[in-house]
């Protein structure tokens, strides 16, 4: 199982960011490099790839709050 981690230099320490949309669905497929979901912080926007291929699962709904560090999904 591999985590989608949120990477800890997108944005500054003390800033929060949200999943502003996931661009795949719990359960999908996904190869290694597939952008994921774009994540909003401090009004810009940042792409998620996927680290791994495999079957995803969310961890984050849209506009929840994260933080740098976080894990926002699993692929198995």
């Amino acid at each position: 199982m591999t985590e989608v981690i949120v990477p800890r230099d997108l944005w500054e320490e003390d800033v929060e960011g949200a999943v502003s949309v996931w661009l795949v669905e719990a359960g999908d497929v996904v190869s290694q490099g597939d952008v994921l979901c774009e994540i909003m912080a401090e009004k810009v926007t940042f792409e998620i790839a996927a680290p791994a291929a495999g079957e995803i699962t969310l961890l984050v709904e849209p506009e929840v709050p994260i933080a740098r560090g976080d894990i926002i999904a699993r692929i198995s």
